[in-house]
């Protein structure tokens, strides 16, 4: 995921899964043509159409890392979050 600002994203790791075509990837088709039908060819229909035979995958994240790529900022502000229980079964998220 990124910012406007390609120094600027966040990386996540963790189990993907395909999503199968239906009911709940349809907002999701109709958000995404709504954004991006402009920059394609057709109408938004067309487009949200096309998105429909997409492959989709939804990621339950494990870690996370938050991270500015600039000399000046890299050491001192990369963040990096754990999801999920800890190595003691005790549920967690931190950063740090």
């Amino acid at each position: 995921m990124a910012t406007e600002d390609p120094t600027r994203f966040v990386s996540v790791e963790g189990r993907a899964e395909k999503v199968e075509p239906g009911p709940a990837l349809e907002p999701v088709i109709d958000g995404y043509a709504a954004k991006y039908a402009e920059f394609a060819d057709g109408t938004p229909e067309e487009f949200a159409e096309f998105m429909a035979q997409t492959a989709f995958y939804r990621v339950t994240p494990e870690r996370a890392f938050g991270i500015i790529e600039t000399p000046e900022d890299f050491a001192r502000r990369a963040t990096r979050w754990r999801f999920g229980p800890d190595p003691k079964g005790q549920p967690n998220l931190t950063g740090g």
